[in-house]
C-alpha cells in the first residue's frame, strides 16, 4: 500500500469517525452495499430487486469485462450499461435486502450518506455529507469527497432511500472546494422500475 493510499485510508476513517452522525444506522445498509471486482479494479454496487439486480457505475466494469461479487465470487451479469448516466445494471443471486429508491431528489442542505467499499475496505464505508444539487451541465454534487473504490456505492437519504450513485471526486465550478458528483436519479428510477421486482 502506497503512502497516499494510507493517507486516503486514515482521512476516511477520520471522515466516517468524525463526520458520522451517530444516529445513521450504518449497519443496517451493510447487507445491501456490496464490494465487486473485475479485472482492472473495484467499486462497490448496491441490491435493488430481490430478483438479484444490482446498481453501480458504468465506468466501474469495461464492457467485456466479468464483475464478480468480492464477499463469495458469484459472477454478475451485465443487463443494462448507459454510460451516459454512467449507471450499469447487473444481476447475481441476491445477497441481502434490496435499498428502494427515492421518489425525490434531495432538497438543498438535506443530509445524505455515501455508502461503498473504499480503498478495497472489508467493512462498509459511509460518509456523510450534504446535498447541494445541480451546480452546471446537469452535473449533481454533494459536499465533501469521496475516496477509491466508493464509486457505484449508493448515495442515500435520511429515509435510506437510494438518491444517486457515487461517480467522483471533482473540484465545484468556480471554487477550490472538493465535491462528490453523483449519477441522476432518473435513470436510476427508470433502470429500478424495468428491470427489479
Amino acid at each position: 500500500m502506497t503512502g497516499r493510499q494510507i493517507g486516503l485510508l486514515c482521512i476516511s476513517f477520520l471522515a466516517v469517525v468524525l463526520v458520522l452522525p451517530h444516529d445513521w444506522p450504518v449497519s443496517r445498509y451493510a447487507t445491501s452495499v456490496w464490494a465487486i471486482e473485475t479485472e482492472t479494479g473495484y467499486c462497490s454496487a448496491t441490491l435493488v430487486g430481490a430478483n438479484g439486480m444490482y446498481l453501480t457505475a458504468s465506468h466501474c466494469v469495461d464492457p467485456g469485462e466479468t464483475p464478480k461479487t468480492r464477499s463469495n465470487g458469484a459472477v454478475m451479469k451485465e443487463v443494462l450499461r448507459d454510460a451516459k448516466a454512467d449507471l450499469l445494471v447487473l444481476q447475481a443471486p441476491p445477497l441481502g435486502v434490496p435499498l428502494l429508491v427515492a421518489a425525490r431528489v434531495p432538497r438543498a442542505g438535506e443530509e445524505v450518506l455515501q455508502l461503498g467499499y473504499g480503498l478495497q475496505s472489508k467493512i462498509i464505508t459511509a460518509l456523510a455529507g450534504r446535498w447541494i444539487g445541480m451546480v452546471e451541465d446537469g452535473v449533481t454534487v454533494i459536499d465533501g469527497g469521496t475516496i477509491i473504490g466508493m464509486s457505484g456505492g449508493p448515495v442515500v437519504n435520511r429515509q435510506g432511500q437510494i438518491v444517486g450513485l457515487v461517480h467522483a471526486a471533482i473540484i465545484a465550478p468556480n471554487t477550490m472546494y472538493q465535491v462528490t458528483q453523483v449519477t441522476a436519479l432518473g435513470p436510476i428510477q427508470a433502470a429500478v422500475k424495468q428491470f427489479a421486482r
